[in-house]
C-alpha cells in the first residue's frame, strides 16, 4: 500500500497559494495514476487529505482571526488532532482497506467540501431583512 498526503487545497483554491494549490493537485492525480498502473501488481495506492491539524506549524500560522475562520470553516467544530490522520493511514495501510484503491480520502472535519461559489448572504440580508433576522439571526456570521 502507498499512500500519499495532499491537501483539500487541491481543489478549494486559495488567493495567494497558487503553487501550492497546483502541487496537491498533482500529488492527487499521481495517487489516481499510479493506482491504476500499480493495480495489477497488488499494489493500492491512496492518499489522505488532511484539512487544519493541530501541528506546531499550524500553532505558529493560525492565530487570531485566521484560527477563527479555519474554525468557522470546519462543520464538525474543531481543528483536528494528529492522530486523526494517524487512523486513517492505519486504515489505509492495513488488510481493512484491501479493496480500496486511488482514492482521495478528506480528513478534515468537512473542512474541504466544496465552498459555495458565491457568499450572497449581504444581499440576501438587504432583499429580505426580516426574514434572515428571524431565520438566521440579526447579526451576520463571520466572513468567509
Amino acid at each position: 500500500s502507498i499512500i500519499t498526503v495532499s491537501s483539500g487545497a487541491s481543489s478549494r483554491l486559495t488567493r495567494f497559494m497558487m503553487s501550492y494549490s497546483v502541487t496537491k493537485a498533482a500529488v492527487d492525480e499521481l495517487t489516481r495514476a499510479a493506482a491504476q498502473e500499480l493495480g495489477p501488481f497488488g499494489i493500492r495506492v491512496n492518499c489522505i487529505r488532511p484539512g487544519w491539524i493541530e501541528t506546531e506549524a499550524l500553532a505558529a500560522a493560525a492565530t487570531g482571526s485566521n484560527r477563527t475562520h479555519a474554525l468557522a470553516q470546519t462543520p464538525l467544530g474543531r481543528l483536528g488532532e494528529v492522530e486523526d490522520v494517524a487512523r486513517a493511514v492505519i486504515y489505509l495501510a492495513s488488510d481493512q482497506s484491501e479493496w480500496v484503491t486511488g482514492q482521495l480520502l478528506n480528513v478534515c472535519g468537512g473542512f474541504n467540501l466544496i465552498p459555495p461559489s458565491m457568499d450572497l448572504e449581504s444581499s440576501a440580508r438587504a432583499l429580505f431583512p426580516d426574514e434572515m433576522a428571524r431565520d438566521f439571526g440579526s447579526v451576520p456570521r463571520p466572513e468567509a
